[in-house]
């Protein structure tokens, strides 16, 4: 993209400069031309539009200046604006031709030495790298070709008065060739800033940011670990770079966002007004952003999910029960029942009179094969052949289903089982759970035609602090809390675990969008370039990925894994079930005893 600009008041020389800057863009890609239309300048019109179309620049639209659209929707590869003599015009104009496009290649004609330091003053207070000026020389011999670079002289920062940088000399004589031919527009940022800081604005949210060290004054800190920390050391050891963070934004702020007034707040606020030259904290490109400021290449990608507690655990009559599914035991049921009738049936047949009373009554009978099942032993066996066989099965029968059931039993006393986890939104909807959503979320909940989008909107909450809303659903369980996936996960291990070590908060599995994560500068910022190119060489490269999984992995290191396995002792509580279950029996033995005593005062 190639914006041209002519500063030239109707002089001679116009013809020469106009041939001048043609031969400076042969080599460019061609792209669509601005032509600004002069207001009292038709000579230096037409003749850079002859250049244009004699260097096959075809692709040219006519515009006034004060006609600019930042938000038009073709990128200019090349802009001619009218005479400009005033400062104050130029510096407008520069503005809007800026914002339209900052990382363009601007190519700027003027015949005024001290118009060419004030273009590329304001060109480098623009952010726009890609600049020459061509100028005619004092004597009028060539048309010199001036640019700036970043970071020059190698040390100072940028912190001295703009330096205009000689590049090429074209000769006013026969067909007006640059004599080294140099390129106009090459690589201008250096690799070495030589210790010069990079202003960071952040605020810790892990796992990205972790852990502020403070050093002295509480305005100052410094971070040492984080995903994006590292990404951002590793960028800065490479660039030879220092680092200086920002204090986190005032009045919990956080990101920030663009008010209506246009003002800026939080960390895009400190971009925007250059007082950072990058800020993250799991950030993301919306159109917004794009706008008014440069995002880098992504990085990451995150999620956003609903957060809710943990189910609730069975209660213990429930988990005796839950040991066997519904149909184990109404096969159980079954079998006991068919035992039962079983055993009685046969003492009816002619062995009658061999066999004990005891089995010929079907009350008595049910209650034998019962305390068989309980492991009791029968105080009086069966004596016929058959009804000895079918009494062995049912006692290896019961053998065999009491050791299943005692094999789970104290597993299941020891690490009960939960209710049913919430997997979707629709089973969000029913859990009569209350909503709450962080900043910058709620208008990712307005899908009219979903019904349950419709009902989570209408009862949404706003939360401004995500640590006391996550704090107060861990202890109330009562809540719902979109929020950052990677976020609360890496919070849940090391805040919000029981006794056993078992999470006390968990996420839904099914997102409610995802997101992929960049760092933002100000629009135009020379660093963006080296950031891209070093970014997708270090996520090539699965560092990325790596560090996640250090990140992870050191703090599972000496936890209690997330399922509660491990060692259980059994304790009191742990059998307060069956402490129920037997209190119950013995008071129906007692109502028992005290019916059988008064209807024998009865009789």
């Amino acid at each position: 993209v190639v914006i041209l600009i002519a500063l030239l008041p109707g002089a001679a020389s116009s013809v020469k400069l106009a041939e001048c800057a043609r031969n400076g863009l042969r080599n460019l890609q061609p792209g669509p031309v601005f032509v600004l239309i002069p207001s009292d300048n038709r000579n230096l019109f037409s003749e850079l539009l002859q250049e244009l179309h004699a260097g096959e620049i075809w692709g040219v639209f006519t515009i006034r200046a004060d006609e600019i659209n930042l938000e038009h929707s073709e990128k200019p590869a090349s802009i001619i604006v009218p005479p400009i003599s005033e400062k104050t015009e130029l510096r407008n104009c520069l503005s809007k031709l800026a914002a339209l496009n900052s990382r363009a290649r601007f190519l700027i004609l003027t015949q005024d030495e001290m118009m060419l330091y004030i273009a590329l003053g304001e060109l480098r207070d623009l952010n726009v790298l890609n600049a020459v000026v061509l100028v005619p020389a004092r004597n009028n011999s060539s048309i010199n070709a001036y640019t700036w670079f970043p970071y020059f002289p190698p040390g100072e920062c940028g912190k001295e008065s703009i330096k205009a940088i000689l590049l090429d000399e074209c000769l006013m004589e026969n067909s007006t060739k640059f004599v080294r031919n140099v390129p106009f527009f090459q690589q201008k940022f250096p690799h070495n800033l030589y210790g010069c800081p990079i202003i960071v604005s952040t605020f810790p949210w892990p796992p990205f940011i972790i852990a502020p060290q403070t050093h002295g004054e509480s305005d100052k800190v410094f971070y040492t670990k984080g995903l994006e920390i590292k990404l951002l050391n590793t960028i800065a050891h490479n660039m030879n770079s220092t680092l200086h963070y920002l204090a986190p934004p005032a009045n919990d702020s956080k990101w920030g966002f663009r008010d209506s007034s246009g003002s800026w707040t939080g960390l895009v606020g400190e971009v925007f007004y250059k007082k950072a030259d990058v800020a993250f904290a799991s950030m993301t490109a919306t159109d917004e952003r794009k706008l008014y400021l440069d995002p880098t290449i992504t990085y990451w990608s995150n999620y956003v999910v609903w957060i809710v507690p943990r189910p609730k655990f069975i209660s213990g009559w429930r988990s005796l029960l839950g040991i066997f599914k519904p149909t184990m035991w109404a096969v159980v049921v079954v079998a006991y029942l068919l035992a039962s009738v079983s055993l009685c049936s046969l003492t009816h047949t002619v062995l009658r009179l061999k066999e004990p009373a005891l089995y010929r009554n079907t009350g008595s009978c049910m209650l034998v094969t019962w305390s068989l099942s309980l492991e009791m032993g029968a105080h009086v066996q069966p004596r016929g052949l058959i009804m000895r066989f079918v009494f062995i099965c049912w006692v290896i029968y019961c053998f065999q289903i009491s050791t299943a059931y005692k094999s789970s039993l104290i597993s299941s006393l020891t690490n009960p089982h939960l209710e049913p986890a919430i997997l979707n939104m629709k089973q969000l909807v029913n859990s009569r759970l209350k909503f709450e959503y962080t900043t910058g979320l709620y208008d990712y909940f307005d899908d009219a035609a979903d019904a349950n989008m419709r009902q989570i909107r209408n009862s949404l909450r706003f939360c401004d602090n995500v640590t006391k809303c996550l704090n107060r659903l861990a202890v109330a369980a009562d809540t719902a809390l979109v929020s950052d996936k990677t976020y609360v996960e890496y919070l849940i291990p090391q805040q919000y675990i029981d006794s056993n070590g078992r999470p006390v908060l968990q996420a839904v599995p099914q997102d409610v969008l995802s997101y992929h994560v960049v760092m933002i500068l100000s629009k135009g910022n020379v660093l963006l370039e080296r950031f891209n190119v070093l970014i997708s060489r270090i996520v090539e490269s699965g560092l990325m990925v790596k560090w996640a999984k250090d990140i992870m992995k050191s703090l599972s290191t000496g936890t209690s894994s997330p399922d509660g396995g491990g060692e259980h002792r059994l304790t009191v509580s742990h059998l307060q079930s069956l402490f129920v279950l037997l209190l119950i029996g013995e008071a129906v033995a007692l109502v028992t005893l005290v019916i059988e005593v008064a209807m024998c005062k009865v009789l």
